[in-house]
C-alpha cells in the first residue's frame, strides 16, 4: 500500500467535506449591494 503525503490527505479530506457537508457561509463581502454599468 502507497502511503499518502500530508498534503494529499489534507486535500482529499477538504474536497470530502465539500461535497458531502453544507460548507456555505450566510456571510457575503457586501459588494451584492452595488451595480456597475458596462461603458466599454
Amino acid at each position: 500500500m502507497t502511503k499518502v503525503a500530508p498534503i494529499d490527505q489534507r486535500k482529499a479530506d477538504h474536497i470530502k467535506i465539500n461535497l458531502e457537508q453544507d460548507v456555505r457561509s450566510a456571510l457575503t463581502t457586501g459588494l451584492e449591494t452595488y451595480h456597475f454599468v458596462h461603458e466599454a
